[in-house]
């Protein structure tokens, strides 16, 4: 941040702008806000600051006699946690112009300056409170808000449960119908089959019962059928010829049971005498152009192919670059649109006028040479010739470059130091007359955290603010105020 280097006797006007983590400051909710001038003695002087409605600061410094660095500090209190910004030596009152600052001399100048908050970490409860499921007064910490109803225990569901107003009845059960299994075989007549030991008075028994009667018999050699009954008709017939590859099913047509002899069922079916073969794997499958198969490498090919959404492809599917093509595209000015452009400037081709008409000069009007030297000028009245006596007025600052990190210090010079300074050992001048006051300025840009030492044979006051960190370029002014020098170092930019 640049130094302001005001003339001691004049009043500066401010303009703070606050921030924090590179946003604005919310200084309209602050409470408590204070803005001080702080002097390289160390004292405060507070101004009256204005906190405009976009959170910036305006505030008035007055006149300061005495030369030297001060810096402003804003404080206040954000949601009950103090904040502190402060820019140490950003006003340095002089005498006379200081080499490499900004000159402030006029009164009702208005100055911008940036002022980065710190927060002040809130202070945490003494102890931690244990919560407690059991407490019943929600004015103590230990409370637990919301907490759920949990049932008394688990309740263990019962099938057999007849009684839909306790907890272990199952509602909606299903009904699962039973069935039996009966085995038969053809006859001698090669026509009929038999069902032994079962009349048909037990069959219809089941029947009625909603069982399902499960048939077992031989039909041909290796081949044995399954028939599903459910009292109505035949749901399912699945048969297994052990001789063939594969599944082969026959098919029923009708089944009639005719008659019961001693204990036995006898009955008849008609079946069709082509046996259609089931394929067990799809390789055995037709295909048409309508049904296929497919592999599980096309089928992951397929599956990784970009589904096109049916409002078109949004910018968030596309490339990155494409993206921030987009963008670009997006945020340029597509047309003319402010009010007070004329019509002609808005349009492609733009009207030719001639010199004389707009009141130019012709092309072909002679350009007078304009002399580069101030000898070739003519002098008149009110211009200076020659070199002006200007004894009796005050000298500015001596400048000097040291060599080497061991100076003694002579009141009243600036030094600057031509390459970054890893140590340096500093001698202030002893002062004869304390009634004046002295000012040493030390320009210096850091490598490493550099250790700087001062002696003098005058006490030596180190202000708040003064600590130097590595790759960056501070001024440290020493000023002698009658008793001590005082010493204040202020961050001019940062970089190697």
């Amino acid at each position: 941040m640049e130094q302001l280097n005001i003339t001691t006797g004049n009043t500066v006007n401010l303009h703070l702008t606050l921030t924090r983590l590179n946003e604005p400051f919310p200084l309209e909710w602050a409470t408590d806000v204070v803005v001080n001038l702080l002097s390289t003695l160390g004292t405060r002087t507070a101004l009256s600051p204005v906190i405009n409605d976009d959170g910036t600061v305006d505030v008035t410094v007055p006149a300061v006699e005495k030369p030297g660095n001060y810096g402003i500090e804003v404080r206040g209190i954000l949601n009950g946690n103090p904040w502190r910004t402060y820019t140490g030596g950003i006003l340095r009152y002089t005498y006379a112009t200081v080499p490499g600052a900004s000159e402030a001399t006029l009164q009702g100048d208005v100055y911008d300056i940036t002022m980065v908050v710190q927060m002040n970490a809130p202070a945490a409860p003494s102890t931690q409170v244990q919560s407690d499921w059991a407490e019943t007064d929600s004015s103590l910490p230990a409370f637990i808000k919301n907490k759920p109803t949990i049932p008394d225990a688990q309740v263990q569901s019962d099938w057999a449960e007849t009684d839909d107003t306790l907890p272990a009845f199952i509602k909606h059960k299903p009904v699962i119908p039973g069935f039996v299994e009966w085995r038969g075989h053809l006859n001698d007549d090669g026509v009929r089959y038999t069902i032994p030991g079962h009349t048909l008075d037990e069959l219809w028994e089941l029947l009625s019962q909603g069982k399902l009667i499960v048939l077992h018999f031989d039909i041909e050699e290796s081949m044995q059928t399954f028939v599903g009954w459910n009292g109505q008709s035949f749901h399912r017939v699945y048969t297994q010829l052990g001789f063939l590859p594969g599944m082969w099913g026959l098919f029923i047509d009708t089944l009639a049971f005719e008659s019961e002899d001693n204990g036995n069922i006898n009955f008849t079916f008609n079946r069709s005498d082509n046996l259609a073969h089931i394929p067990l794997y799809l390789s055995d499958l037709g295909e048409d152009e309508s049904h296929r198969t497919v592999s599980d490498t096309e089928k992951s090919s397929w599956n990784g192919k970009y589904a096109k959404p049916t409002g078109g492809i949004p910018a968030t599917d596309l490339a990155a670059a494409v993206q921030a093509a987009l963008g670009k595209a997006a945020s340029a000015l597509q047309a003319e649109t402010d009010p007070t452009v004329p019509a002609w400037a808005k349009a492609p081709q733009k009207p030719a006028y001639t010199a004389e008409e707009v009141g130019a000069l012709p092309a072909t009007t002679p350009i007078p040479t304009v002399p580069k030297n101030v000898s070739a000028f003519a002098n008149d009245a009110g211009y200076l010739t020659q070199h002006q006596d200007i004894s009796g007025k005050e000298d500015k600052m001596a400048i000097a470059t040291p060599a080497g990190t061991a100076i003694a210090a002579v009141a009243g010079t600036y030094y600057r130091f031509a390459a970054a300074v890893d140590t340096l050992a500093v001698t202030l001048p002893t002062m004869a007359d304390v009634s004046k006051v002295a000012t040493v300025v030390l320009y210096l840009t850091t490598g490493t955290a550099p250790a700087v030492t001062f002696a003098s044979s005058h006490p030596v006051v180190y202000q708040d603010g003064f600590a130097l960190e590595a790759s960056k370029t501070y001024e440290i002014n020493c000023l002698f105020n009658g008793a001590a020098w005082v010493l204040m170092a202020a961050e001019i930019n940062t970089g190697s």
